[in-house]
């Protein structure tokens, strides 16, 4: 209420103002329209400018309203009547904090005059704080930081291909050059751009092609990354490794469709392999069995047990109906640093209703 009233009554004032055979009016005439605070440390927290105009015009002005268009800017004016000839200016602030990274904002400024709306624009890049690159990039390549240094591709079919992209952040006050390489032949890594300016982002962009995976399963590449200062002796250079991890299965959906009622279908003779108590250093073996109930062959992809002490062979991995294989799963006592077994091996095969199976392993290794 207070608020429309004092429009109100500025209004009124500036009719006052204006003389009585008047009938030009105030035009607005900015000495700035655009500012670029530069590159800046998000520690400051908060950067500010100052734009300016002058009424041209041969009636009374006043600034109405100031509208940024981000929460992320403040904005004040003169609220004051700006007579003919005389100069008012409009502030703006920007608040750095928790946003790295280039920014561009407009902010609308309305008058009583000529022109009723206008644009002003700031920019500027914010070099982000310690603690915030180590939030949001945790993986450090020298001055340049990454979201991430493990890439889940997750399940792929075998011949498709994904695109995979990481951001790459330039925590220094410099240009700095990317580089990403490998020497997995279905990986194609590429830093974009391969110049990131100081505050900016890019990527590492990978391509990855399933169809040239040597194992079914899981299968894991590394990627090389490596960063250099460019013209500044500040800027620290470094180099990481990237992972980049893919389940390569079947196209179930499909198989699933073809085989109907004539899939194959995987059948272990246990769910768990108990070793009991292991006395001694030398390696024990068990056995369990796996069958095919399906009319269709079983293909057994690939076996594998996450615990190193824990090794793994099939006798078979081609299963016609009715037809069993025997699995030898050895635990090697030497290789465990627990004494708990307490681990699983996976199946992977061509069923498309359960086609990754796991039998637990358990046991105790007295020392």
């Amino acid at each position: 209420m207070r608020s429309a009233l004092r429009h109100i009554v500025i209004s009124v004032i500036v009719a006052l103002a204006l003389p009585l055979t008047a009938t030009g009016q105030g035009m607005a005439t900015w000495l700035e329209t655009e500012h670029d605070f530069g590159a800046f440390r998000e520690t400051e927290r908060e950067v500010s400018c100052r734009m300016r105009l002058v009424n041209t015009g041969d009636s009374a002005l006043m600034i109405t309203r100031v509208q940024p268009t981000c929460g992320c800017t403040a904005s004040d004016y003169d609220r004051g009547i700006i007579m003919p000839g005389d100069t008012a200016s409009v502030s703006l602030t920007y608040s750095a904090v928790a946003r790295p990274g280039q920014f561009e904002k407009d902010v609308f400024v309305y008058t009583n005059g000529s022109p009723r709306k206008s644009v002003l624009s700031i920019k500027g890049t914010v070099i982000a704080s310690p603690l915030t690159v180590s939030e949001l990039y945790p993986v450090s390549v020298g001055d340049i930081h990454l979201e991430t240094g493990i890439i889940p591709v997750g399940e792929i079919v075998r011949g498709r291909t994904k695109m995979i992209y990481v951001t790459a952040y330039n925590a220094s006050t410099a240009p700095m050059h990317i580089t990403a390489t490998t020497d997995s032949k279905n990986v194609i890594p590429h830093a974009v751009p391969d110049t990131i300016m100081p505050g900016e982002r890019g990527s590492v962009t990978i391509f990855y092609d399933s169809k040239y995976e040597p194992e079914w399963g899981l299968n894991s590449h590394k990627i090389n990354v490596a960063a250099t200062g460019i013209s500044n002796n500040e800027a620290v250079s470094g180099e990481n490794t990237l992972e980049l991890m893919a389940v390569v299965v079947d196209d179930f959906d499909e198989a699933g469709k073809k085989a109907g009622e004539d899939a194959p279908t995987i059948l272990t003779s246990t769910e768990r392999l108990n070793f009991d108590t292991i006395d001694g250093d030398k390696p024990v073996s068990l056995t369990f069995k796996v069958k095919n109930t399906g009319k269709n062959k079983l293909e057994l992809r690939r076996l594998t047990c996450p615990e190193g002490g824990v090794s793994v062979k099939c006798n078979k991995t081609s299963l016609k109906h009715g037809k069993t294989a025997t699995v030898t799963v050895t635990v090697n006592p030497e290789k465990f640093s627990d004494k708990l077994i307490n681990t699983s091996i996976n199946i992977l095969s061509n069923d498309p209703q359960s086609h990754n199976v796991a039998v637990r392993v358990v046991g105790l290794i007295k020392k």
